[in-house]
């Protein structure tokens, strides 16, 4: 029956050290995933003239820049289901 403790506690604290392991792990991928995901100004102005002022800047994250679908203003504006006057 001593060996068997002395099993049972071993498994625990192998049990415990691989449960905080893992906790560490996770926490310091979501921290390092929430530090790269910053946009700061340069990136933005970079997005703004990789656009022009004419299509404009539909998003911009710090992986990626999109830019709207280049249709003039009053294109983006007009109803196609209401009658002209």
């Amino acid at each position: 029956m001593h060996s068997d403790d002395k099993k049972a506690i071993t498994v625990d604290i192998t049990r415990v050290i691989s449960k905080s392991f893992l906790y560490l792990c996770l926490t310091s991928m979501f921290g390092m995933m929430v530090y790269t995901c910053k946009v700061d100004t340069s990136t933005i102005d970079k997005c703004k003239s990789a656009c022009g002022t004419y299509n404009g800047v539909k998003e911009v994250t710090s992986r990626k820049c999109e830019c709207n679908n280049g249709k003039s203003i009053e294109e983006k504006y007009i109803n196609p289901w209401v009658l002209p006057r």
